[in-house]
């Protein structure tokens, strides 16, 4: 092979078989990828990103701490859930909290239908006690 004796004199990589130098290629494209990675400065819109993350993870501890109580467990209200999602940014649904058909109406309006009402009470034996949970309905064209 004279050919390959040229080549390897030159400081050409050569091979007797073609997966020998794609497989040797591969190493060098993936060491390639890894320098780079080392050396790679975050750009502004990765700083900014960053900089979101700490302010979403900070507007949840908050939450979180608020939530606390004081034998040190956590107990979230479907609002303070969503508070939580919606720090980082991970899309939910609509929801507002009310006492009073007038509240439940502007939140309707703001909230847009379909609309989804539900009694929430931070006490579980509240919810199933039959006589604290009145329930009605009030109908679309009532509330527009």
């Amino acid at each position: 092979a004279p050919g390959q004796l040229v080549l390897r004199d030159a400081g050409i990589p050569n091979f007797a078989f073609a997966d020998v130098g794609v497989r040797a290629f591969d190493y060098l494209y993936r060491y390639r990828r890894i320098l780079a990675n080392l050396y790679e400065v975050p750009d502004a819109a990765t700083l900014g990103r960053v900089t979101a993350w700490r302010d979403a993870k900070m507007r949840a501890r908050r939450i979180l701490d608020a939530a606390r109580s004081a034998d040190e467990e956590i107990e979230l209200t479907d609002l303070d859930a969503s508070r939580v999602l919606d720090a980082y940014r991970v899309p939910v649904l609509a929801s507002r909290a009310v006492s009073s058909l007038d509240e439940a109406v502007m939140a309707a309006l703001d909230v847009k239908f379909p609309l989804t009402l539900r009694a929430t009470s931070m006490s579980t034996h509240a919810l199933h006690d039959t006589r604290t949970v009145r329930s009605g309905s009030v109908l679309c064209h009532d509330v527009a």
